[in-house]
């Protein structure tokens, strides 16, 4: 386990995510490689999510990526965080959730968004719900 990496995470939990091309060593550490593990349009820069199922046995997490630059066009499928409602430097930023683009994460991808051990950095109830309610829309 990786010295920054959380142990557990909790639903609504706000991390950054390290979706950039990389893989574990055998010591644990994760690398910057040649290694191609995202492809255009699949996301592969560090953005913030959302944590939307924690699979604690297997050390990984379902989560939701956010944006903040506004979608070109009203999307079905994007919720708008407001000004004010999203943790640390992202507080003064809108974010969009991108609903549509689940994603699997190992934990070894997730950094806090404060240096500090900060346990319950979470999305407000009200924008997870919604959230919650874009995805089942989506999946039905």
């Amino acid at each position: 386990m990786l010295k920054n990496e959380p142990q557990f995470v909790k639903c609504a939990q706000i991390f950054m995510c390290n979706f950039e091309s990389c893989y574990n060593k055998k010591d644990g550490t994760i690398s910057n490689h040649e290694f191609t593990a995202n492809i255009k349009p699949e996301i592969g820069k560090i953005r913030p999510v959302v944590i939307i199922k924690p699979h604690k046995r297997h050390r990984l997490a379902l989560v939701v990526p956010f944006t903040t630059q506004k979608p070109t066009k009203e999307l079905s499928f994007t919720v708008e965080i407001p000004l004010g409602f999203m943790p640390g430097n992202l507080k003064h930023k809108k974010c969009w959730a991108l609903c549509d683009m689940l994603q699997i994460v190992n934990l070894a991808r997730l950094q806090r968004l404060y240096r500090q051990n900060i346990q319950n950095i979470c999305l407000d109830g009200h924008y997870y719900s919604k959230i919650i309610e874009k995805i089942q829309k989506i999946i039905k």
